[in-house]
């Protein structure tokens, strides 16, 4: 149980009762609850069907309506977190606006999208105003369909939209391209922000505990069961010296192309078990793990230098660094300056690919 929340009301008699709201880490049936409820206290217990998240249990016991005029403002909270205080709430506390803001309904692509059609039908039906588009309702759109380009959204308005959002499509259609970004970033500010609150080495090992979300095609999953044999490569000498001296790797050429008739090698070489392989001789896959480790963990410091992997192009360098923008997200990761720019404050992770070129 992460989080619950009493609400005491009266029966037209006046008789009490209580409303609970219950957020679980994980979907159960009550009905071993209901039986031991009455068996043990003699207390009946009925389940809603009509709520399906918490926010709108809280809302119903919390939120006065024209429907419901009389709620409980001094329910009882409790939480198995630090999030929420435990005790009776009193008005105008923390814990009421706590809870104020916990009865709202979290923002959802779908959900919004669904609801703005829905809200359209019934007033074409009943005549009344005229449905309006507006900018959220273009980012539920966007988000709904997986839009990346402004000619889709145009699309999408032309052949399924309605008149109000052709109209609001039509009108704005030199902004679209910056809205398909700013959508995005709506769409993943809940994760985001989730995110910004764990240590960047706590979501390398959070995600390298949990399982591939590739579904046994992935070649960086598939290389981790057959380990590279031992290199015995020690760090060159020199190594811990300053910040503006980082540990630079050379790395071979690619591989000869293959000629006709020959059975293709693309696949086997793509994979780190063969980048590990190919440059035994001027890279420690472990040594260059501890380093990667050190800084994503503590940063960069006159101990713990920036490693940097040098050589010709095609040589699996960026797949090697890949998985790190897959991690903390492409905006997160600083890429290849333009200029004199520098990294943002929410970058993560830097990785400036061709610098230099």
């Amino acid at each position: 149980m992460e989080k619950l929340v009493v609400f005491q009301e009266a029966h037209a008699d006046g008789e009490p009762h209580f409303h609970v709201a219950v957020k679980l880490s994980k979907t159960m049936r009550w009905g071993s609850v209901k039986r031991a409820m009455r068996e043990r206290f003699r207390v009946a217990c009925h389940f809603s069907s009509s709520h399906t998240q918490l926010w709108s249990c809280i809302r119903y016991g919390f939120v006065a309506s024209a429907k419901k005029p009389d709620v409980d403002q001094t329910p009882f909270m409790w939480t198995g977190g630090k999030k929420w205080p435990t005790g009776l709430v009193k008005s105008g506390s923390t814990a009421s606006k706590l809870l104020w803001e916990a009865s709202q309904r979290p923002w959802n692509a779908e959900c919004w999208a669904a609801r703005s059609a829905q809200t359209q039908k019934h007033m074409a039906e009943t005549g009344k105003d005229k449905a309006k588009c507006d900018k959220l309702d273009l980012f539920a759109v966007i988000l709904d369909n997986n839009f990346t380009k402004a000619a889709q959204i145009i699309a999408h308005a032309q052949e399924s939209g309605t008149e109000a959002m052709q109209k609001f499509v039509c009108k704005n259609m030199k902004e679209l391209e910056r809205w398909v970004a700013e959508a995005e970033v709506w769409g993943a500010a809940v994760a985001d922000a989730q995110s910004l609150m764990e240590k960047d080495w706590a979501v390398a090992c959070r995600h390298a505990e949990a399982a591939c979300p590739c579904e046994g095609e992935c070649a960086y999953e598939n290389m981790s069961k057959d380990p590279v044999g031992p290199l015995g490569i020690a760090p060159p000498s020199g190594f811990g010296g300053a910040l503006d001296q980082p540990r630079r790797v050379a790395l071979p050429s690619p591989p000869r192309a293959r000629g006709r008739g020959e059975p293709p090698r693309g696949g086997p070489w793509r994979t780190l078990q063969a980048f590990f392989t190919a440059n035994k001789n001027t890279l420690s896959r472990n040594h260059l793990a501890t380093a990667l480790r050190a800084i994503i963990a503590e940063g960069p410091a006159k101990t713990r230098l920036t490693p940097m992997l040098v050589g010709p192009s095609n040589t699996g360098k960026s797949t090697l660094v890949m998985p790190f923008v897959k991690l903390f997200g492409f905006r997160s990761v600083f890429h290849k300056p333009a200029g004199t720019s520098a990294p943002s404050d929410r970058a993560r992770f830097r990785w400036p690919a061709g610098w230099g070129k």
